[in-house]
C-alpha cells in the first residue's frame, strides 16, 4: 500500500523556492533543504527528485508566479506607460524592503 504524504507539495515547493532564492543553488545543500522544508530526505527524493530537479521545479514556480503577477498588474492598469513606471517602482520598493536581500532569483 502506498504511503500517504503528510505535507502539502505546493507549500514545500514554495519553501524550497524561497530557500534557493535566498541562498543560491550552490550554497543550498540537501541537508539545508531537509531542515528548512520539514520533510525527511526520502520524501524529498520521492516527491521532487534530486536537488537539481527540485531547483528546476522551484524555478518554474517562480516564473509562473511572477508571470501571473505581472499579467494581472498590467490588466489592472489603464495606461501602459504609467503601468511600467509603477511596476519598476514596486520592484525597487520590494527589493529595498526585503530583509533577506534576495535579489533576482534568475
Amino acid at each position: 500500500m502506498p504511503r500517504v504524504k503528510l505535507f502539502d507539495e505546493n507549500e514545500v515547493l514554495t519553501k524550497a523556492m524561497n530557500l534557493f532564492w535566498k541562498q543560491g543553488y550552490s550554497a543550498t545543500s540537501v541537508q539545508d533543504l531537509v531542515s528548512h522544508l520539514g520533510i525527511n530526505r526520502a520524501s524529498l527524493y520521492d516527491t521532487f527528485g534530486d536537488k537539481n530537479q527540485l531547483f528546476k521545479k522551484s524555478f518554474e514556480l517562480y516564473r509562473k508566479t511572477n508571470l501571473e503577477g505581472v499579467m494581472h498588474f498590467f490588466e489592472t492598469r489603464p495606461n501602459v506607460k504609467i503601468g511600467f513606471s509603477e511596476l519598476f517602482h514596486t520592484a525597487i520598493q520590494n527589493d529595498i524592503l526585503d530583509e533577506d536581500n534576495k535579489g533576482c532569483f534568475v
